[in-house]
């Protein structure tokens, strides 16, 4: 099977999936796996059949987790393309998706219960931090969610205020609504941050 303009094959799949609400970053991975397989039809010559989307996926140095996405991807492309009467007959329906092992479940032990215990003891104000991050853009969200980390480190109530300073001195001017979050926060007094610290540090 061969598609006369991939081009325009690609374009019209993309709007397709826009129309149907795809995030514009779920939109650009299924433009750039389509692309790639394309890619590799022209480069070998080939058509589109079981047996060259075989090889195709043979040549994908990735785990199993990322190649059942893959397949996952071009099985949309390839149905579309079908319905759409790009392609005669639809060549994925005899490549199954591949075997994903199943995740060992993880079972707490007493340290683990007894920890979870001490920390709903303590009440740390979790949703406070969620508070702050939630001003923070997702270019600096890594930067600052490691800096509240380096607060809940400190053994201390002191030491916990003294790097919160330096987090609200660093991001005062770029992020004042997630600051004035933080600096509410602090109001409380340092007998609050104690055993914040004390509490949450086992879980970061």
């Amino acid at each position: 099977m061969s598609v006369k303009n991939w081009e325009l094959a690609r374009q019209d799949y993309l709007l397709a999936k826009q129309l149907q609400g795809l995030s514009p970053r779920t939109l650009a991975d299924y433009d750039d796996y389509a692309k790639q397989f394309v890619d590799y039809l022209h480069t070998y010559g080939l058509e589109i059949t079981t047996q060259s989307i075989r090889l195709f996926f043979s040549t994908l140095e990735v785990g199993q987790v990322t190649l059942g996405i893959r397949i996952k991807v071009l099985r949309t492309f390839c149905r579309w393309l079908y319905a759409e009467g790009y392609i005669p007959e639809e060549p994925m329906s005899k490549i199954p998706n591949p075997k994903v092992p199943q995740a060992v479940p993880y079972v707490l032990g007493t340290s683990d219960v007894k920890s979870l215990i001490q920390v709903a003891k303590n009440k740390p104000p979790v949703h406070f931090y969620r508070n702050v991050l939630s001003k923070v853009p997702r270019r600096m969200m890594s930067e600052v969610a490691q800096g509240l980390k380096a607060i809940h480190a400190q053994e201390t109530a002191e030491e916990a205020r003294l790097k919160a300073r330096r987090l609200i001195n660093k991001h005062k001017k770029g992020l004042p609504g997630a600051i004035a979050i933080l600096e509410a926060g602090l109001e409380a007094g340092p007998s609050s941050l104690e055993p914040l610290a004390r509490s949450l540090r086992p879980w970061w």
